[in-house]
């Protein structure tokens, strides 16, 4: 997953180049949620979920 985005109406994720909403099929999943931090997939055998990545720059 490379970014989550936001428009008025919905949370979009941006996976593999795609941008999926939630129902969308990316491969053998379904998107079952977006939020502002992490999509959730799943499939009849399981559930994964994908997390952005929280980048902080220490000093």
């Amino acid at each position: 997953m490379q970014s989550i985005i936001k428009n008025s109406t919905a949370f979009k994720a941006i996976i593999s180049g795609h941008i999926y909403r939630v129902g969308d099929a990316v491969d053998d999943f379904r998107v079952l949620s977006i939020n502002s931090k992490q999509v959730v997939l799943a499939n009849d055998d399981k559930q994964i979920k994908l997390e952005l990545y929280d980048y902080e720059i220490k000093k």
